[in-house]
C-alpha cells in the first residue's frame, strides 16, 4: 500500500451517528462472506457507540476530512484491546482497514501487546488479522459461535 494520508483520533459526539450507521452496514456485509446476519453486541446501537465515545474508546479514521472507518479500543495495563474495527463498505478494498490497524499501532506504541478476537466462521476477518501480523492464540466459546483470539506482542 502506498503512503496514505489520514487522521486517526478519538471520535467526538457529533460523529457517533455516522459511526453507528457505518458499523451497522459494515457488519451486515459479513453475511456475504460468512452467512452471519448482524454483528456483535451494540454494532447498530447509537447509545452503545455514544457510551464508548464518552469513555474515550471510540476512534475515527479520516481520509480527506471524511470518516472512512472506526474502532473501539480499550487500554488495560500494558495491553490494548481492539474490541471492534469497521470500515465503511463503500470504501472497501482501498486499504483503509490496513491503514486503520497501522494507525492504531502507531498511536498506541507504549503497550506490550495488542489483543482482539473475531468469529471463527468469518474467514474474511481471520485472514485480515493474520495479514496484519496477528497470531491466533486460542478460542473462546460463546453460546452462538466460537471466537478466535489473536495477539501481536511487541518486543
Amino acid at each position: 500500500m502506498d503512503k496514505m494520508s489520514y487522521i486517526f483520533r478519538q471520535s467526538n459526539e457529533k460523529e457517533v451517528l455516522t459511526l453507528t450507521k457505518m458499523s451497522e452496514v459494515a457488519f451486515k456485509t459479513d453475511k456475504e462472506f460468512s452467512g452471519s446476519d448482524g454483528g456483535p453486541t451494540g454494532y447498530d446501537d447509537y447509545d452503545f457507540h455514544m457510551n464508548h465515545c464518552l469513555e474515550g474508546r471510540l476512534f475515527s479514521l479520516l481520509i480527506d476530512e471524511r470518516i472512512v472507518a472506526g474502532a473501539i479500543l480499550k487500554m488495560q495495563e500494558n495491553t490494548l484491546y481492539i474490541y471492534r474495527i469497521f470500515v465503511d463498505p463503500i470504501e472497501f478494498h482501498k486499504g483503509y482497514g490496513l491503514a486503520l490497524m497501522k494507525a492504531i499501532e502507531e498511536t498506541f506504541q507504549n503497550v506490550n501487546k495488542y489483543c482482539l478476537d473475531t468469529p471463527e466462521y468469518n474467514i474474511r476477518t481471520n485472514n485480515f488479522y493474520k495479514k496484519c501480523g496477528y497470531t491466533a492464540t486460542g478460542k473462546e466459546h460463546t453460546p452462538d459461535f466460537d471466537l478466535v483470539t489473536y495477539e501481536k506482542v511487541l518486543e
